[in-house]
Order: C-alpha cells, then sequence, then structure tokens
C-alpha cells in the first residue's frame, strides 16, 4: 500500500513538474515571437513600405473603412463642402498645402544638386516631410536619406540600376510615417535590393 502511494505521489509529481515546464516553454516562444515580430518590422528592407497611393479614409458614423477609389479632382471636407485641387506641377518645386511642404524633381542630370558625391542628401535643399519626385533613370547613384521625408515617382518612370536608397537615423513624431518609398523600379545586382 505504502509503494502504490509513492508511485502515485511521483507520478503527480513528474506531471506537475511537466506541466509547469510546457508553460514555461510556451511563455518564452511568445516572447521570442514578440521579439523577432518587433525585430523584424525595424528591420525590413523598403520593398514592404505599404503603397498608400490612391488611398482613401472613409469617416462615416456606421463605418470606417479605406478605399481604393478617391476623387482624385476634389475632397470633401468633414463639414460637407467640397474642396478643388489640381495635381499640376508646373515647376520642379511647388508648394503643397499650408505646411511648407515641397516636391523636389530629381533626374540625373541635377542628382549633384541634391546629393553629395557621398550620395548624402542636402538637407539645406531639402526639408523633413518634403517629397523627392524621382524622375529618369539613375544608374550607380547612392540616396542617403537621414530625414523623415518621401521618395516617389509620380510618373513611375524611375528606374535605379545599382542605386540603392538608404535612411539612417529617420525619426519624426509629426510625421505620420517616417519613410516612404513607391512608384520605382529597381533593377540592382547588389544583394538584398528589391523593387517597391
Amino acid at each position: 500500500m505504502r509503494s502504490k502511494r509513492i508511485i502515485g505521489f511521483s507520478i503527480m509529481f513528474i506531471l506537475i513538474f511537466l506541466l509547469m515546464g510546457l508553460n514555461t516553454v510556451c511563455a518564452s516562444n511568445i516572447d521570442d515571437l514578440d521579439y523577432n515580430l518587433s525585430d523584424s518590422l525595424e528591420s525590413s528592407p523598403v520593398s514592404n513600405a505599404i503603397d498608400l497611393d490612391n488611398v482613401g479614409v472613409s469617416d462615416d458614423s456606421e463605418s470606417n473603412y479605406i478605399s481604393d477609389s478617391i476623387d482624385e479632382d476634389s475632397i470633401s471636407n468633414m463639414d460637407g463642402s467640397i474642396e478643388e485641387i489640381s495635381n499640376e506641377n508646373s515647376q520642379s518645386e511647388s508648394k503643397i498645402g499650408d505646411s511648407e511642404k515641397s516636391i523636389h524633381t530629381v533626374t540625373e542630370e541635377n542628382y549633384s544638386s541634391y546629393f553629395d558625391s557621398d550620395g548624402n542628401l542636402i538637407n539645406s535643399l531639402v526639408k523633413a516631410n518634403d517629397t523627392i519626385n524621382l524622375s529618369g533613370n539613375f544608374s550607380n547613384k547612392k540616396f542617403v536619406i537621414n530625414i523623415p521625408l518621401t521618395i516617389t515617382s509620380t510618373e513611375s518612370d524611375a528606374i535605379l540600376k545599382n542605386s540603392p536608397i538608404f535612411y539612417y537615423n529617420v525619426s519624426n513624431e509629426n510625421f505620420a510615417y517616417d519613410a516612404i518609398v513607391s512608384n520605382l523600379k529597381i533593377e540592382s545586382d547588389i544583394p538584398d535590393i528589391s523593387a517597391v
């Protein structure tokens, strides 16, 4: 009788030990998952950037959703009024809205006006939250960005051949997206470079 009690107690002790071990393993896997997820988000390549072109947000009282079709000629304000907008950019640099954001059109010919010989952005010309509109072909150029801004090709005609884009120390609490890259075709022999 005494040996049955010892065997029963031993089996119960082993089961409790196994259950505690499984809970510990599961908890450590969750911590690893959270760490790996945040690590991959921080070091994700530019190719994983969200394309925000032609996305509008509907703020109805019944629903909140994102729609892919917005009217490009007008904007509906919260009070129901409609504001006409223009998509024309007659100069290489134009002001957008009241927030003094500028669009800078960069071609391979005027690249040296915006980037130094090492590919670093010349911050005296381009300010935080501006947009760099790349146009045409770029070959063996480097784009090193250290302020929050958008790099795009509004006409989707920019081709970057062995021309990587690097963002360093980009953080701005007042900017919804610290670094946006879109509408570019990237051709590269350099590893880990992809199109967006």
